[in-house]
């Protein structure tokens, strides 16, 4: 099951704030389990800016 997701900018957004948002949500279900060695799972968020 995937949410998708998206992200909007403002101007007073930063930029690497909003990238920083998406590599979160795009790790979610990655990163954990590749540290653990595990088998790495597809993110639960499809994410767009």
């Amino acid at each position: 099951m995937n949410i998708k997701t998206v992200v909007i900018g403002s101007p007073l957004a930063g930029t690497s704030v909003l990238f920083s948002i998406l590599d979160v949500l795009a790790s979610v279900g990655r990163d954990w389990e590749m540290l653990h060695g595990m088998p790495i799972k597809v993110s639960a968020f499809e994410v767009s800016l």
